[in-house]
């Protein structure tokens, strides 16, 4: 039996990948609290896995997008 699931979640190499970012930077900004993320297995453990939505990272993006480029709306479709 196959089971395919929908990733909706995302670990620290692959939001890496998907944001075009080297890990260690990705790191650094959920240490500084500048990246959504949360942690699975408590915000306390030291083996706590930091994961990703990719909405939240999607919508991450698009707030980078407007405060880096005022006066720019995207394009319209």
């Amino acid at each position: 039996m196959t089971v395919t699931i929908d990733q909706t979640r995302l670990t620290v190499p692959e939001a890496a990948r998907y944001l075009g970012m080297s890990e260690d930077t990705v790191r650094v900004l959920c240490r500084e609290k500048k990246l959504p993320h949360y942690r699975a297995g408590g915000s306390t453990s030291t083996k706590a896995k930091i994961l990703f939505r990719v909405e939240t990272l999607d919508k991450w993006m698009d707030q980078q997008e407007k405060e880096n480029c005022v006066g720019w709306e995207g394009e319209k479709v």
